[in-house]
């Protein structure tokens, strides 16, 4: 995650927390937030540099589910 995605998650947990969301399940929402996307980066990565076929994919697959 850049420090700009974080600035902008930080923003968006206040944003939430303002709207009376409450700061737990703002801070919650923005962690889950941020993990499906570092979930998604990283599968796009080893999308990319595993070169065996079908490993890519499976390890992709089960990166994106969160296992």
């Amino acid at each position: 995650m850049t420090p700009e995605r974080a600035e902008e998650i930080a923003v968006r947990i206040r944003a939430d927390y303002a709207i009376s969301m409450g700061a737990k399940e703002a801070i919650k929402q923005a962690i889950l937030l941020a993990c499906s996307e570092q979930r998604e980066i990283d599968a796009n990565i080893c999308e990319e540099h595993y070169t065996i076929e079908g490993i890519a994919q499976r390890c992709a697959a089960a990166i994106r589910m969160g296992k």
